[in-house]
Formats: C-alpha cells, structure tokens, sequence
C-alpha cells in the first residue's frame, strides 16, 4: 500500500485535491495537500481540516474576476454563501489547522503558463474580460523552490 501521498491540484483542481479530503480524513497515508490557486465558485472547502495543506496564489490573479482588483483569493463567489479563500485560510489557522497560504508578487494564474500576461478573453453575456495568466521567472523559481522544500520536510524521499 501506498504510504506519504501528497495531493496537488491547479485552479479547478487546486478545490478539487481540498474538498477530496472531506471523504478521506482522517488518514494518514496522505501526508500533504498543495493547492494552487483554487477558484472561490464550486463546492464550499471543508469546515475543519486536519491534513496539512499550502495554497499557493499569484498575487495578481483576477483569472475569470470582472476587473484587476477582483482578485481569486479574495473573491467571493456571487451565489455561493461561503467565506473568500483568504478568509477561510484565517478561520482555519484561528482553529490551529495546518493550512497555510503564500502569495507570489509577480505572478497571475497558472505559474508555469508562461511570463505573466494580462490576456483578454470574450465571454458570452459578460464581454470581454482581462486575467492575468503566468508568472515572472522570479516567482516560478521561488514557488518551485517552496514547494520542493514543503514536500521534502513532510516527506522522507528516497
């Protein structure tokens, strides 16, 4: 049996390796959730989590948000009666959880993208929107940094 498994997930994917917890914890083979940049829309994360789990967000990252100031991390979703991902990373670090979240200055959604770039999309009844996709180099080293150093300090690699 598998032992030490880490969970990642990037935006849709990034709610998707959080909320799978929900039918699994406890359980201690999964040592580690990274989640980068998960989008504030869908299911609500979990109440109460109790498997370490990082967030990584481009401080930039208005991805899918209606103007440069709607931000992922901080948007609420319209419709959906749950707190901001910022606001639940507090409401877990209050309860003592192992959850913690790192921005990147220079960076939007998607890290490894490309360089970051402000892309323009139409969407069909909302007109066109601009979200920045992409990260500096600087961030991206940094971010792969980080994320080599979280794993290996959970993980016992061979």
């Amino acid at each position: 049996t598998y032992t030490d498994i880490v969970l990642y997930g990037q935006s849709n994917g990034a709610k998707v390796v959080i909320n799978v917890i929900k039918r699994h914890e406890p359980n201690p083979r999964i040592k580690l959730i990274l989640s980068e940049a998960p989008p504030p829309s869908g299911n609500p994360l979990p109440f109460d989590i109790q498997t370490t789990t990082y967030l990584f967000f481009g401080e930039k990252d208005n991805w899918g948000g209606m103007s440069e100031e709607d931000l992922m991390w901080t948007r609420k979703a319209p419709f959906f009666h749950q707190p901001s991902i910022k606001e639940w990373v507090a409401q877990q670090s209050e309860k003592g959880r192992p959850v913690k979240a790192t921005l990147y200055p220079n960076s939007g959604h998607s890290f490894h993208w490309g360089k970051l770039t402000p892309l323009a999309r139409n969407m069909a009844g909302i007109g066109t929107i601009t979200g920045n996709l992409g990260a500096s180099n600087e961030d991206r080293i940094q971010y792969e940094k980080d994320v080599k150093r979280i794993v290996s300090e959970m993980i016992k690699l061979d």
